[in-house]
């Protein structure tokens, strides 16, 4: 998405809200000018001077009703015109094109497999990557030992797709080595990550380097490592 939910829920609410609330003020508008014309045929009717028509009841209740439905089309309006100068607001933060992007993901048969082979682990987040091993660890990440567990905050953005195919990239001189009779990638993957981790996924694949991956929350911190972290958890796909 190019807005957050709220935004676009919020922003559909006040437009529904102001045409449920312009529809009841057409609707008060036209019942008071209905019971104006009653209570004007029926005086006409009487043929009454206007000393006596005030008097009577009926004139009475007829004004009555003219007054509340009057009263309830202010009403309404004043709240249409709250709403009204909030939708700018909602559509100047929610883009006119946004839209949900949608992938198709091909699987080959079978899908999952058990492996001896040794995992070289990265993590995919921001549509970034970067090795999450030995001294990467502490070139892309802060370690802080809290208790008995040793907790990695990230403090250094990973390669992007483009960088990926650099030289000097983490990511080519990693996998460049890769032995892939005995390794595979193992892809920790955030939901910022995803499209990047399928444009890596196919490269390995037709580099003949198996590939696994695991799901991890955005806000999820990588509790000691990741060979600890995710040990038996991984599948090859």
């Amino acid at each position: 998405m190019s807005a957050p939910v709220e935004l676009r829920t919020d922003l559909s609410q006040t437009r529904a809200r102001l045409a449920g609330l312009t529809r009841e003020v057409e609707q008060a508008k036209l019942e008071a000018e209905d019971k104006k014309r009653a209570r004007d045929a029926a005086l006409e009717l009487l043929n009454l001077d206007d000393a006596k028509r005030d008097n009577l009841p009926a004139q009475k209740e007829l004004d009555a009703a003219v007054v509340e439905l009057l009263a309830r089309v202010s009403v309404l309006e004043k709240t249409r015109e709250e709403h009204l100068n909030e939708l700018p607001r909602l559509k100047a933060l929610v883009p006119n094109d946004f839209k949900i992007e949608q992938h198709s993901i091909e699987v080959s048969t079978p899908a999952q497999k058990d492996s001896s082979k040794r995992a070289v682990y990265f993590e995919c987040v921001d549509d970034r990557v970067n090795p999450f091993f030995g001294r990467y660890v502490r070139k892309y990440y802060v370690v802080r030992q809290v208790g008995s567990n040793s907790i990695v905050i990230r403090y250094r953005p990973g390669e992007t797709l483009a960088e990926t195919r650099l030289s000097t990239s983490d990511w080519r001189v990693e996998t460049l080595k890769l032995d892939s009779k005995k390794e595979y990638v193992a892809l920790v993957v955030r939901p910022s990550g995803f499209r990047i981790f399928l444009q890596l996924r196919k490269q390995l694949q037709k580099n003949g380097i198996d590939v696994g991956w695991e799901p991890l929350e955005a806000g999820a911190v990588n509790m000691a490592s990741p060979a600890q972290q995710f040990r038996g958890r991984f599948r090859l796909q």
